[in-house]
């Protein structure tokens, strides 16, 4: 049997990817920065491909990113 996506990662992304922030995206989400990231990298983990582009500037998405948004 499958395993289904969690609807929250979804919600989740599409906040970090409206505001290009995962620190805002946890403020307006109200949870943990670190969470937020672990629930990134985990639905990332499940689709088997990467979302964000991470770099000391911030996040960027991907085109697998674009695409999902």
């Amino acid at each position: 049997m499958e395993k289904l996506l969690d609807y929250h990662d979804f919600k989740i992304f599409w906040m970090v990817s409206q505001h290009n922030s995962i620190s805002k995206a946890a403020f307006i989400l109200k949870y943990s920065q670190s969470s937020v990231s672990i629930r990134i990298k985990q639905l990332e983990k499940e689709l088997n491909c990467q979302l964000l582009l991470r770099n000391n500037r911030g996040i960027s998405l991907t085109s697998a990113g674009r695409t999902l948004r």
